[in-house]
């Protein structure tokens, strides 16, 4: 509750009113049947919405993080400089603006499922981070930049400079920024997914009940039979669900995830 209020300290305003819809408040995640019925729902207010906000935390470095994106979106965008001349233009790795995305890359935000739906579906989403409110389609193209490979390896946290061992959270920071990026492209074009893609794409993103690794993604696949019911075992769900996907691609490949933690 402690990121909720947080969020309404922010948002609340002395001229107008205004209507906020916040899943911890108004699902009442203790009871199953509520939950389940809410999923399939979650992907109509976001698009209904005329904003979504996510709340990433505090933050010492964001305006930085802030600064160090709309420098990059100018030098390639204004200036049209490659990822060598950008790396170059930037200070090669060198400098503490290069902390600012690190840190932000290991953000919690970034590997929980549910905010695959946010991302994928909200006409406008913005992310609170510390003091800045950031656009997520600036957050996007600075992703983008980030991810040429002559900007990559460049950047301070793969050598340990800035943090003990921030290799793996890094990467799956920019993986899963890249893949709702990827969501929301399908979402726009009119693509429908189906199970198999969903899943494969969303290796690296967490969620507190495992079920929800594919009860978060029902508003994006194609599969209608697959229905949100937490009164089945995991396991139950899980067999199902592959046996839909075995059904339909006529492969054993999808065989190589069972015993992983994927």
């Amino acid at each position: 509750m402690d990121s909720a209020y947080a969020v309404l300290q922010r948002r609340r305003s002395r001229r107008e009113e205004r209507v906020l819809w916040i899943d911890q408040l108004c699902i009442d995640q203790n009871n199953v049947i509520e939950r389940a019925s809410q999923v399939r729902l979650m992907s109509k207010l976001y698009k209904a919405a005329d904003r979504v906000v996510a709340w990433l935390g505090h933050s010492d470095s964001a305006h930085e993080l802030q600064s160090f994106f709309a420098e990059l979106q100018y030098k390639q965008e204004g200036l049209g400089l490659s990822g060598e001349q950008l790396k170059d233009a930037t200070g090669g790795g060198e400098g503490p603006q290069w902390k600012a995305p690190c840190e932000f890359l290991q953000n919690d935000w970034f590997t929980r499922i549910w905010i695959i739906q946010e991302a994928a579906f909200s006409r406008e989403l913005h992310l609170l981070y510390g003091d800045v409110c950031l656009d997520w389609d600036l957050v996007g193209e600075g992703i983008a930049v980030l991810w040429q490979w002559d900007m990559l390896k460049s950047m301070p946290a793969l050598d340990g400079s800035y943090f003990s061992s921030p290799r793996t959270r890094v990467f799956t920071g920019f993986r899963n920024a890249d893949t709702m990026l990827e969501f929301r492209g399908d979402v726009d074009y009119g693509r429908i997914l189906s199970v198999l893609t969903a899943l494969e794409n969303r290796v690296g993103f967490r969620c507190s009940d495992q079920r929800d690794k594919i009860y978060a993604l029902t508003n994006i696949f194609d599969d209608s039979r697959i229905t949100p019911d937490y009164g089945i075992p995991t396991s139950t769900l899980f067999t199902q669900t592959m046996r839909n996907i075995l059904r339909r691609v006529y492969s054993l490949d999808v065989m190589s995830w069972a015993g992983t933690t994927r």
